[in-house]
């Protein structure tokens, strides 16, 4: 009985002396004497670990950690991190900062009551609190925890490390404005506050746009750790210039949490766009407010009306990995009663074929549209894919006569590249249709979040944008050869028309 008292003892002795030593520990401690729950480890906080404790040693000074939500980002680095900080280090003083008051109130009670409670005090610290409000509490050896939120005053504060929570609410992700106010509160109030050269800035948080805080601090000397929900390719990381952890390709981050098919599902809950920005850290929606998402319309089926289909193949340069995709695009045109345009996107394909993939996703898209005459710009490898689908039709059509199926009947011709107007010249005629409610996306259309990503990304200051799904989507409005379906039971004439016919194409 004696020895086992004596193993138990020993053990728990054990933990403390470890759960002081190293933050992981710390956490495991943690959860099973102050949560009294199982610590659902994972490698990914031994990494972020030995970045913070960098921190503490005055190694890293700035340290950037993007994270999916709800993968404990919080939990570590927030509630965890200051508490472990002030064993070792209660002379420290921190700033924490996130977007709102219920959060950071929670946090912050949260973090101060863990360091008030038995399990904490059973560590053996030689410190005492003497100052106990919530946003604001102190210790007797100079340490101090100053919670606040986003825009709010600091005057006054200063601080050894600053940690800065998840600055912006995800509904504010297009909001420039809300964007700008975390940069200024952060160039202009918090980075004042730091004490000396060793103090360390932390910004955790979820992507939520290209312009985003940690967009906006890019090549200013961050530490940066990037944990996606799930990799494409294998990828390997890396703490002092030492392989830390070799990670294989579609490994999910945390699978004990979110395994491949929970993922699989989040995404489709989620869509696209939200799912790559926040899961993946690969945020491609910028606040250029051209193209604004408010704007976005779509359509079901059995409202749409009659059109003429066209099939409008964007062949793009190269077939290497830097390249643009290639784009098959399928856009219906019409006029309705009160002489508006209709332009609906009916389905998309897009990728980095090979020219045989090319052809067979040309010919599937001719297949569902058969009546659509094919456009294929002659540039790049347009030439090229031009005369090979004319083959390949011709191939394909010798098969579906012997299988007694019909042919292929679509007219498919090239056209040279329209120099008169630039790319994005071309594409911000699109203008008009969006901001109206004119220009539509199939609730079914394929792959439709490429052309919507590529919408709400589109700058037209910039040389070079991703869009060439846009881009075909553009050519409908100005292609020698395109045509509207008046459904207005009138005459097919253009001069009530928001755009003006010239030389057999559509402009603006």
């Amino acid at each position: 009985m004696l020895d086992n008292n004596y193993n138990i003892i020993n053990a728990e002795l054990i933990k403390r002396e470890l759960a002081k030593k190293n933050l992981v520990d710390f956490m495991r401690y943690k959860f099973e004497k102050y949560y009294n729950a199982t610590f659902n480890d994972n490698w990914h906080y031994d990494y972020i670990a030995e970045h913070l404790e960098s921190c503490l040693k005055g190694d890293i000074t700035r340290l950037i950690i993007n994270e999916p939500p709800s993968y404990g980002k919080t939990e570590q680095i927030v509630k965890c991190f200051m508490p472990y900080a002030w064993i070792n280090h209660p002379h420290l003083k921190f700033i924490y900062t996130t977007y709102g008051g219920d959060l950071t109130k929670e946090n912050a009670q949260t973090t101060r009551d863990f360091i008030k409670s038995k399990a904490y005090i059973n560590l053996g610290i030689n410190f005492k609190l003497i100052n106990d409000e919530i946003y604001n509490f102190s210790n007797d050896k100079g340490g101090r925890v100053f919670s606040t939120t986003v825009g709010s005053a600091v005057t006054g504060i200063h601080c050894n490390g600053l940690i800065i929570d998840d600055p912006l609410k995800a509904i504010e992700s297009f909001s420039k404005a809300a964007k700008d106010k975390v940069e200024d509160y952060y160039k202009g109030s918090l980075l004042s506050r730091l004490l000396d050269s060793k103090s360390f800035v932390i910004i955790i948080m979820q992507r939520l746009a290209t312009d985003d805080l940690v967009g906006r601090l890019e090549d200013t000397g961050f530490t940066k750790i990037c944990l996606k929900a799930i990799n494409e390719k294998k990828e390997y990381y890396y703490f002092n210039n030492e392989l830390y952890y070799e990670r294989e390709a579609n490994e999910p981050l945390f699978a004990t949490k979110h395994d491949l098919a929970t993922l699989e599902r989040i995404k489709t809950e989620m869509g696209e766009l939200e799912f790559s920005t926040q899961m993946l850290q690969e945020p491609y929606v910028s606040e250029v407010g051209f193209f604004e998402k408010e704007k976005l319309s779509f359509i079901n089926d059995y409202e749409i009306p009659s059109q003429n289909d066209y099939i409008i193949i964007d062949s793009a340069e190269s077939t290497s990995k830097t390249a643009d995709d290639r784009a098959i695009v399928a856009s219906g045109i019409s006029i309705n009663e009160d002489n508006q345009t209709l332009l609906i996107v009916k389905d998309i394909l897009h990728g980095k074929w090979e020219l045989e993939d090319f052809c067979e996703n040309a010919i599937t898209m001719m297949l569902r549209y058969p009546n659509a005459p094919v456009f294929i710009e002659l540039a790049g490898g347009g030439i090229t894919f031009h005369r090979e689908l004319l083959k390949y039709i011709n191939k394909k059509n010798t098969e579906f006569r012997r299988d007694g199926k019909a042919i292929l009947t679509n007219i498919v011709q090239g056209f040279k590249p329209i120099i008169k107007e630039s790319k994005n010249h071309q594409i911000q005629a699109l203008a008009p249709l969006y901001n109206t409610g004119f220009l539509k996306f199939k609730h079914t259309c394929l792959n439709k979040e490429q052309a919507i990503k590529e919408l709400l990304a589109f700058d037209p200051a910039k040389k070079n944008n991703t869009d060439n799904v846009i881009d075909c989507i553009a050519k409908m409005l100005i292609l020698d050869g395109v045509y509207p379906l008046d459904n207005n039971n009138s005459k097919n004439t253009l001069s009530n028309i928001s755009f003006r016919f010239k030389k057999g194409g559509w402009r603006i």
